[in-house]
């Protein structure tokens, strides 16, 4: 939970920008603002600091969405490589 795997897609779904950062909000927002400032939507698995990652990206204007890890493992699983890197690329 020290880290946070981002990854940034553009509208093709093609790979823009991948990196890790601190869980906090500010630093992934650094992140966010710099490499995905018009996103449309950010999107994040559940787990034990999602509500807090939430509502803090939420208050400073991000466009967030949190979908449930149950359904998002299931979909990820079927991927060969499995890590929180491949999961960031698959939201």
């Amino acid at each position: 939970m020290e880290e946070t795997s981002i990854c940034v897609l553009d509208q093709a779904g093609d790979v823009t920008f991948e990196a890790c950062a601190p869980t906090n909000p500010e630093a992934v927002a650094k992140l966010l603002r710099r490499h995905a400032g018009k996103a449309e939507r950010i999107v994040f698995e559940t787990g034990s600091l999602s509500n807090w990652l939430w509502h803090q990206l939420r208050a400073l204007g991000f466009p967030v969405i949190c979908f449930d890890a149950r359904h998002a493992n299931a979909a990820l699983s079927m991927r060969i490589n499995k890590s929180d890197q491949n999961d960031a690329r698959g939201g």
